[in-house]
């Protein structure tokens, strides 16, 4: 049991970070940067949660009394593996998600669509502007909407 916990902890840190990355991946910056503004951003939180845990457990590493052999063995387990994972997780999680966003070459796909967005911006607006327009008609039942209708249709024409 203390080792799902343990793998369930290290998994959520290995989630912030990445989905952190991601974001700032997304807004522009290299996967380098996006990496190291997610660790950095997400480093606080992450060791706060590590050491709540690790407290949380020390008393099994101090156990006393009947059974308390095995308490301290799950304790140490558990706090040896947290602090583990949390150091080696810091600085791993981000070099993992540089390293495969390389290898994947996600920069190059990226500017690669913002290159065919900006040579084509009309088309993409047209059909965004179509597909508004759609989703208005449906919603005709809705009073409020018809401004908006009426407002995308004067744009179409």
């Amino acid at each position: 049991m203390s080792f799902v916990m343990l793998i369930g902890m290290a998994a959520k840190n290995a989630i912030l970070i990445v989905e952190f990355a991601n974001d700032e991946f997304q807004k522009g910056l290299s996967l380098f940067d996006a990496a190291m503004a997610a660790a950095k951003s997400r480093f606080r939180p992450i060791l706060m949660t590590a050491f709540s845990f690790i407290l949380g457990v020390f008393p099994l590493v101090i156990a006393s009394g009947s059974g308390a052999e095995a308490r301290k063995v799950m304790g140490m387990a558990l706090l040896g593996g947290m602090g583990l994972a949390t150091l080696l997780g810091v600085f791993l999680y981000p070099m993992l998600f540089v390293f495969i966003g390389k290898i994947a070459g996600y920069e190059k796909k990226r500017d690669a669509n913002e290159i065919i967005e900006s040579e084509n911006p009309k088309q993409i607006n047209d059909l965004s502007l179509y597909i508004s327009i759609i989703i208005n008609i449906n919603c005709l039942a809705q009073p409020f909407e018809l401004g908006l209708i009426i407002y995308n249709l004067k744009k179409l024409l």
